[in-house]
């Protein structure tokens, strides 16, 4: 269940997003100060982004937020870049953004297509995202008003970065006027009510009663590092996959030392022994708790738990 407020923070406002604990403790989890949209419609596409951006604007003057609400229209695959890069370079001087596309997304699920019909795979929008995230300190949040938006987990590995904190998209194709009416929505409800859990409810009510068949999903940085962690020890670290890997380790050390130091079996064992080992180096780095140290207190993934089945999707 997550909860936003506000508060002054350099004459800018800051909408910080919660999670709640054990019903008793409240822990701040992201937030950001700016919300900016990125549009890339064909031509004859009603465009969802402007109305949205103007609906934004009214709201954030009625309510008095201070909230910066930006506009970026694009056509190409080098502008949307440009545009990714001038938010991460903005990003740097305390200006924390919630990112939102309007743009198409690819009938295969495996990313956008822009305007001018270029094609942007998922793995290429992986990298800038995850730029945008360490420049704000792993706060940055992602909607994606994309058909297929939630596939973009689909190319996250445990060795890399987070490249976002939360992440909502829907899972099936949708139309445009849902998407608009749904998101105005979820904004509306998140900035009067301060609950992140009803504004993701929203999404939910208006699903069913547009006849939606796929679903709005959210997930967090933590469901992220879980589920892909859980995706590698699956193909990584089964029986078979251990003894190919400490065989090619064994040809490999034998090659370049001209002998093996180790046995096949003595590998297998070693790689068995340190996976929670690698687990806490691979969730350190994910979280970027080399970098900020108050990540260490933010994020709070054991290896038993998730091995065992016992956490939850953190989803609102």
């Amino acid at each position: 269940m997550a909860f936003i407020r506000t508060s002054q923070c350099a004459l800018k406002t800051h909408i910080a997003i919660y999670l709640l604990l054990e019903l008793t403790k409240i822990m701040p989890v992201a937030n950001f100060s700016r919300i900016v949209i990125i549009q890339s419609l064909f031509s004859g596409d009603e465009f969802t982004g402007t109305k949205l951006h103007e609906d934004l604007e009214t709201l954030n003057s009625f309510h008095d937020l201070g909230l910066e609400v930006d506009l970026i229209n694009i056509e190409r695959k080098d502008e949307l870049f440009g545009a990714l890069k001038g938010i991460r370079e903005k990003t740097k001087d305390g200006s924390y953004p919630l990112l939102h596309l309007e743009i198409h997304g690819s009938n295969d699920t495996s990313g956008l297509i822009l305007s001018s019909r270029d094609y942007v795979g998922w793995s290429e929008l992986k990298g800038p995202l995850t730029e945008i995230n360490i420049a704000c300190r792993l706060n940055l949040i992602v909607i994606l008003a994309v058909c297929y938006g939630a596939h973009l987990m689909q190319i996250i590995q445990p060795v890399d970065r987070a490249p976002c904190w939360g992440l909502i998209g829907p899972t099936e194709e949708i139309k445009c006027g849902l998407i608009l009416k749904s998101f105005y929505e979820f904004y509306k409800v998140l900035i009067e009510t301060g609950s992140g859990a009803e504004a993701f409810k929203i999404l939910a009510k208006l699903r069913d009663n547009e006849g939606f068949k796929g679903a709005y999903r959210f997930s967090n940085a933590e469901y992220f590092f879980k589920t892909v962690y859980l995706r590698y020890k699956e193909e990584e670290c089964s029986p078979s996959s251990i003894s190919k890997r400490a065989k090619r380790m064994y040809r490999k050390m034998k090659k370049e030392k001209g002998n093996s130091l180790r046995s096949v079996g003595q590998i297998k064992r070693d790689l068995r022994r340190t996976q929670e080992e690698y687990f806490y180096k691979y969730s350190e780095n994910f979280f970027m708790c080399d970098l900020f140290e108050e990540n260490k207190s933010r994020f709070n993934v054991k290896y038993k738990e998730v091995v065992e089945g016992k956490t939850s999707n953190n989803t609102p």
